[in-house]
């Protein structure tokens, strides 16, 4: 049986060639990754981000748990991961704990949760 995430590997790259040039395809292939990824794909998202995170995401990932504090600041396992590159660093997404008595009861009556 041939490899899953090879295969949509090689179904998003073959895809991508067809709508973008050459010269952007290294740009293209995680920025369509991470867009697949936030869309909420699933396990098979998780195991395709997971073969093909590059080493500085890794590593950027690795730095962002020396910061995580258990309940209050957590990362996922496959955070997305932004490499500013021109600013030397690197965007890792997390989650942050808010109590329900810091959330503005007047905005939730007024619509504005999401």
């Amino acid at each position: 049986m041939t490899d899953p995430i090879a295969h949509y590997d090689n179904i998003l790259n073959t895809a991508l060639r067809t709508w973008v040039d050459d010269t952007y395809m290294e740009e293209a292939v995680p920025e369509i990754r991470k867009a697949l990824f936030a869309a909420g794909c699933g396990p098979f998202n998780n195991a395709y981000a997971a073969a093909t995170c590059t080493p500085y995401e890794l590593a950027a990932v690795e730095a962002a748990r020396q910061r995580e504090i258990e309940g209050e600041l957590e990362i996922d396992d496959l955070p997305l991961v932004s490499h500013m590159k021109h600013n030397g660093g690197a965007y890792v997404q997390c989650w942050i704990w808010i109590d329900d008595c810091e959330i503005d009861d007047e905005l939730v009556e007024e619509g504005h949760d999401a």
